[in-house]
């Protein structure tokens, strides 16, 4: 089908985690520090002075994640959205979930909630997607769609294969889930450049980055509940897509 890596958190209550996914199912996703189960799955929660939280997950040889500019990627998470506590926005970006680090030349595909950088009015989900031909300048791209507090989200983030010349096509899916009155959802495509090969050896991290930063600096953790979180490679669009919405369902 696709999947790289699919971990089901809804009932979890003992780490790590088992891959869910056809490749990499050896590659299981611990969870650390201060997390919790939920309702919805995991419960994440952190602050700069004394806790941090994290699932991280990393093969024990060979790359995290390895594709070439010839296939279709992406990224799903499904998680409960909880606002700042103080403000309409985050001092800096919330990580739900990534491979890979941000830099000039590196593999990243990362989905995250937006910072006062972005918005100061509302909190939208971001994805960054890069790879051997990006920079620095290669950014996260914002969606539309306004978080509401308390909501539960189904997010997707993907691309298909690279164009031989010109810019690649990225979509943000945001979906708010609403069994009573029915989903909203809203997609929102961008041009990016060409991301190339996407290989990094970093971890898959969800609810902050990992290795965690120190203490003082825990500003990217994401406090809320997540349920779901998956990425898929295929050779076409059409059969990335349906691997995404097989493993993070918009129900």
């Amino acid at each position: 089908m696709g999947s790289v890596y699919s971990y089901d958190l809804t009932g979890v209550t003992t780490t790590p985690v088992a891959n869910g996914a056809e490749a990499n199912s050896a590659v299981r996703l611990s969870l650390f520090g201060a997390w919790a189960p939920s309702t919805v799955g995991v419960h994440f929660i952190g602050d700069k002075v004394s806790k941090r939280s994290v699932a991280f997950a990393k093969p024990a040889s060979g790359p995290t994640l390895s594709a070439a500019a010839s296939d279709a990627v992406g990224g799903a998470v499904k998680f409960r959205y909880e606002a700042p506590t103080s403000g309409a926005c985050f001092g800096d970006s919330h990580n739900v979930a990534q491979i890979g680090r941000f830099g000039s030349g590196l593999t990243q595909l990362k989905m995250q909630l937006s910072s006062c950088a972005g918005s100061k009015t509302a909190v939208f989900t971001e994805c960054r997607m890069v790879g051997a031909n990006s920079t620095n300048s290669d950014l996260p791209k914002r969606g539309t769609q306004a978080l509401v507090n308390g909501a539960t989200y189904a997010v997707k983030c993907f691309k298909g294969p690279d164009p031989l010349t010109g810019q690649a096509t990225l979509t943000l899916q945001t979906t708010k889930l609403d069994a009573v009155n029915g989903n909203v959802t809203t997609v929102n495509t961008f041009l990016i450049t060409r991301p190339g090969s996407m290989t990094s050896s970093q971890y898959l991290s969800v609810a902050n980055k990992y290795p965690l930063p120190g203490q003082r600096y825990n500003t990217d953790q994401f406090t809320g509940d997540v349920a779901k979180v998956a990425f898929c490679k295929t050779a076409a669009i059409d059969t990335l897509i349906a691997c995404l919405d097989t493993e993070v369902p918009e129900s």
